[in-house]
């Protein structure tokens, strides 16, 4: 009778090697790279909706004062303004500009005359690195009867 003793066997497994290892920290640090940007570039994206609806908020109420005036009293004009709110504990201000332009249109088939109202929202986009791509703009518009 043969016994085995499993303790007395000896083992043909081995650990893993230093090419193998090379490679798996390789693999890993390039995921980590590509989602620690893929994660900076979605805090830019945020912060940049978060500048846009403030931006969109104040066309709108600018809009809106428009279109609480007399129809005379709708004229182009232009301005500047300011947001603020907190981020990360910081205060960000953003500094608006925004131009009325009113257009006044014949209403087709008809003797009514309505004015356009466009109000064009800018501001500067703090998160892209070149002067070019830093200007952005909303834009709105209504249409107001006498």
């Amino acid at each position: 009778m043969k016994v085995h003793n499993s303790i007395m066997k000896k083992s043909h497994t081995r650990g893993f090697g230093l090419a193998e290892i090379l490679i798996a920290i390789a693999l890993f640090s390039t995921a980590f790279l590509y989602l620690l940007s893929t994660l900076t570039l979605s805090n830019h994206a945020i912060k940049h909706s978060s500048d846009r609806v403030y931006a969109q908020d104040m066309a709108e109420r600018v809009l809106e004062l428009q279109r609480g005036k007399a129809y005379s009293a709708l004229v182009d004009y232009q301005g500047l303004s300011q947001a603020s709110y907190k981020q990360n504990g910081q205060t960000v201000i953003l500094d608006f500009t925004y131009q009325v332009d009113v257009t006044e249109v014949d209403v087709a088939g008809t003797s009514r005359r309505v004015k356009n109202i466009a109000v064009r929202v800018d501001w500067i986009n703090r998160y892209m690195p070149t002067e070019k791509a830093r200007t952005r703009s909303v834009t709105m518009e209504t249409a107001v009867g006498e």
